[in-house]
């Protein structure tokens, strides 16, 4: 009886994070995300940006005054070298079908390689909020790119030992998902402790630097991922006085989170990180197609 109760109290707070994160409030994203190139010069460097459970490759990274985070980046002439990609993957509270972490992995493989981001890049930056880590490191062990190709990755409140939701989540969802990011044991021999003992012995551990930032404040009372759990396995961490959904939405280029994967973008490659422009300096949104935002 105890675990219908935490099933029937986490349910809302799933649908919530689901509206939040993607805009819809049915908690079913489309049957095919987006991915899609903010910028492509075919410069040497590109910055991926992968979304989370239940996210949206256009919502999850927009705050509420129309500020587009990947726009931002391609706006902010610090961030001039590099090209802007956002990736998308299908997610779902109700369709018991859904993918894997692995299989979303190969999912993004997929996507990358048909848009050109690995052969066309020397160098790839990850910037993932919450699953989309899990995902992104995922991909990186499967298909062993060289970490000098990943000088960074940068992940906020990537649940790399669990989160509290998940297993009341399990019991309200079909979700296999929600299974995988059960709080992590020792002697779970299901996802997350076998990824991070073999993150942890790869090439990437220790090469491809990784800073973590982890949510402050609650959702009805819950953190979504805790401290300890956003931070295992990471080279620096940054706390952000932010909710789960709240924290990969900047409202402008001041922002905690904004200035946080900035800091880490010139500590990796070497620059000095100068002030950012104020947001009314950089140039307007640019308009991607409806048809191709509508996923």
């Amino acid at each position: 009886m105890r675990h219908f109760v935490r099933a029937a109290t986490t349910l809302p707070i799933l649908l919530l994070l689901s509206a939040c994160a993607s805009g819809r409030a049915d908690a079913v994203a489309d049957a095919t995300p987006t991915s899609f190139y903010v910028r492509h010069d075919r410069l040497p460097r590109v910055i991926v940006f992968v979304h989370g459970f239940l996210g949206d490759p256009r919502k999850t990274w927009t705050h509420r005054n129309g500020a587009y985070w990947p726009e931002m980046l391609r706006d902010d002439p610090f961030f001039a070298e590099s090209d802007i990609y956002v990736a998308g993957f299908p997610t779902s509270l109700w369709d018991g079908d859904n993918l894997q972490i692995e299989e979303l992995a190969d999912y993004m493989r997929l996507r990358l390689d048909a848009d050109g981001v690995v052969q066309e890049h020397r160098e790839i930056v990850f910037l993932c909020h919450s699953l989309g880590g899990l995902v992104t490191r995922s991909y990186l062990l499967r298909y062993r790119r060289d970490p000098a190709t990943v000088p960074l990755l940068v992940l906020f409140a990537t649940p790399m030992l669990g989160s509290p939701l998940a297993t009341p989540g399990a019991l309200a969802s079909p979700n296999p998902i929600l299974r995988q990011v059960r709080p992590r044991r020792s002697d779970d021999a299901g996802f997350l402790w076998p990824s991070s003992v073999d993150w942890r012995e790869s090439a990437y551990y220790g090469r491809t630097r990784t800073i973590c930032s982890y949510e402050k404040e609650d959702i009805f009372g819950v953190h979504i991922v805790s401290r300890n759990s956003a931070t295992d396995l990471c080279d620096r961490v940054d706390p952000m006085p932010l909710d789960h959904v709240a924290m990969v939405k900047p409202s402008s280029t001041r922002d905690q989170p904004y200035l946080a994967f900035r800091q880490a973008y010139a500590d990796a490659f070497k620059r000095s990180a100068v002030p950012p422009p104020p947001s009314n300096e950089l140039a307007p949104p640019s308009t991607i197609p409806n048809s191709t935002l509508s996923h």
